[in-house]
């Protein structure tokens, strides 16, 4: 997703498929994505040129591993307990703000 700067509903079922994604992310979702887990586990890109030549450069490299590395990733940081333990009181508190 290159116009809204997060990687969106398809980045995230991408990487649950153990397929590395390219995706441009603005800074603020890329700070998140660390605090999260470490690193963002998406391939970034910044314009449309520099998408498609990481997605070229990088479909030659992708093995075995680096699915897995993907697939893990959201096993162990975009899980649905770790997400609501993160964001359920934050969210909840601006519900009734």
């Amino acid at each position: 997703n290159m116009t809204e700067g997060h990687y969106g509903l398809a980045g995230t079922e991408s990487l649950a498929q153990g397929i590395p994604s390219v995706a441009y992310n603005h800074p603020a979702t890329l700070k998140q994505l660390v605090e999260m887990g470490g690193h963002s586990p998406f391939i970034h890109a910044d314009s449309f040129r520099s998408a498609a030549m990481a997605a070229m450069v990088h479909a030659e490299e992708i093995d075995d591993g680096q699915r897995w590395l993907c697939r893990r990733w959201i096993e162990e940081h975009y899980n649905s307990q770790r997400l609501i333990a993160r964001y359920w009181d934050p969210f909840f508190e601006e519900l009734l703000t």
